[in-house]
């Protein structure tokens, strides 16, 4: 990584007055989620592919529904 990105908390803490430690932990409770989304996508991505994970198509399930009308 580039040392500007190792740089950035301490300058938000310099400037501010709050601690190196408060930014970092805003990073990561900002992006973890993102994170786990992103990889709970490909997962199931990786299971529809592999045929683990069923599939339907739109015009059965509106067929088999009724509402086709």
């Amino acid at each position: 990584m580039c040392w500007q990105f190792y740089a950035r908390p301490g300058w938000l803490a310099r400037s501010t007055g709050r601690p190196k430690s408060y930014y970092l932990r805003e990073a990561i409770e900002e992006s973890l989620p993102r994170m786990e989304e992103t990889y709970r996508i490909a997962a199931l991505v990786e299971r529809v592919h592999s045929g683990e994970e069923p599939v339907f198509d739109l015009e059965d399930v509106v067929k088999d529904l009724g509402l086709d009308d």
